[in-house]
């Protein structure tokens, strides 16, 4: 994998069929967790589960699932605090300003119609 800057971490990302979100695992060799994690979804058989656990270097400590479950793997970069995998998840900077308030610029004005009377 190729290096990233210092402000970003690797996350790898773990698709379970009972969840609606992924599980988000931080390891200190996210690729080699990756391709294990894609090695059990090839392998997997329904008639013979296997638990897996696996360890978390971020606020997941340890994660434990039945290769039956899983359902996809990817890989994602995140933005770390201070150059080290964080205990948290990631902070909201400071509020930015938003868009100048008011009626869009390309709204007609509202009011009553304009023109010859009738």
């Amino acid at each position: 994998m190729a290096s990233l800057p210092p402000h970003l971490q690797v996350s790898v990302l773990i698709f379970l069929k009972s969840l609606a979100t992924p599980v988000v695992l931080y390891s200190e060799n996210p690729m080699q967790l990756y391709e294990e994690m894609k090695g059990l979804i090839k392998a997997a058989n329904q008639a013979a589960p296997k638990l897996i656990e696996k360890p978390g270097v971020g606020p997941l400590k340890r994660v434990c699932f039945t290769d039956t479950m899983l359902m996809g793997v990817a890989l994602q970069s995140d933005p770390s605090v201070g150059g080290s995998v964080q205990s948290g998840p990631p902070q909201a900077g400071p509020p930015q300003a938003g868009p100048p308030q008011g009626p869009p610029p390309n709204r007609p004005p509202q009011g009553p119609p304009v023109g010859p009377p009738r």
